[in-house]
């Protein structure tokens, strides 16, 4: 799904766009109220490492700030095309169709979510710089992280799964999104049985001690078993991305998939 949001967005800086959107249809939003177009993320480890794709590479000036593929040396040896663009903004979003977003990205219900998101970041509802701020100092404060939760938990669709994400990529550490691949991950890491109902105790357990970075001690352990499965990431082609899936993962048979296939 992030995929087809990133080639749906390189089709809209192409000439066919024009096409698109007229069978998207398009809506009317009022004027921004923030400063969210301007809006650049502060996470505890930016970088400034951006570069301006070849105008061969795609037609859009915005487009190609990320030089991810330029880098991707295995991907360069393989001749792989170069067919998507970054994921689309509010604004690109915003513009869209449910029907046609849902269908083109094969989003499902997700659609409507992320189309609500769009627009209350467009219209102002949400303001993204307001949020950054105030996620500056809830690292080492369960109850600003209470807080900065709550407001997430305002917006269409932000169960606690997405909280805790969108936190995480604030830099808000405290709580470790829990989902089947974390049942996984403690299942065949630590030899736990958890359960949907017991897995945010497991988890507590097991890294309650690296407070406040217990989301760094989990993903960083995730990363390492990653790799132990497929080999260095880094040194993994973007196609073969596909390959780190749930179903790999609880299967030993697939554990070495990628090494066979390089073979």
């Amino acid at each position: 799904m992030a995929r087809a949001l990133c080639e749906l967005q390189l089709e809209l800086h192409t000439q066919s766009s024009h096409v698109l959107l007229s069978e998207a249809g398009s809506t009317e939003f009022k004027t921004p109220k923030s400063d969210n177009h301007n809006f650049i993320p502060y996470t505890p480890l930016l970088k400034d490492t951006k570069t301006k794709l070849k105008e061969s590479d795609i037609l859009a000036d915005n487009i190609g700030e990320d030089d991810s593929f330029q880098n991707c040396k295995t991907c360069q040896a393989a001749e792989e095309p170069f067919n998507i663009g970054n994921f689309p903004s509010p604004t690109e979003l915003a513009k869209l169709d449910e029907s046609f977003l849902a269908t083109r990205c094969n989003l499902g219900y997700r659609a409507i979510r992320i189309l609500k998101l769009a627009r209350a970041i467009v219209e102002g509802q949400i303001q993204l710089t307001q949020l950054e701020e105030e996620s500056r100092g809830a690292s080492l404060s369960q109850s600003s992280y209470n807080k900065l939760a709550d407001q997430l938990k305002a917006i269409y669709g932000f169960g606690p799964f997405t909280c805790a994400n969108v936190l995480m990529c604030m830099g808000v550490y405290h709580v470790i999104p829990t989902d089947s691949e974390t049942i996984r991950h403690l299942r065949q890491e630590h030899a736990r049985n958890s359960t949907v109902q017991t897995v945010e105790r497991d988890v507590e357990h097991i890294y309650g001690k690296y407070a406040p970075f217990q989301f760094l001690a989990y993903w960083s352990e995730l990363w390492h078993f990653y790799e132990k499965s497929f080999g260095k990431l880094s040194e993994m082609p973007c196609s073969d991305y596909k390959l780190i899936t749930a179903s790999n993962m609880r299967s030993k048979s697939c554990t070495k998939k990628r090494k066979k296939k390089s073979e």
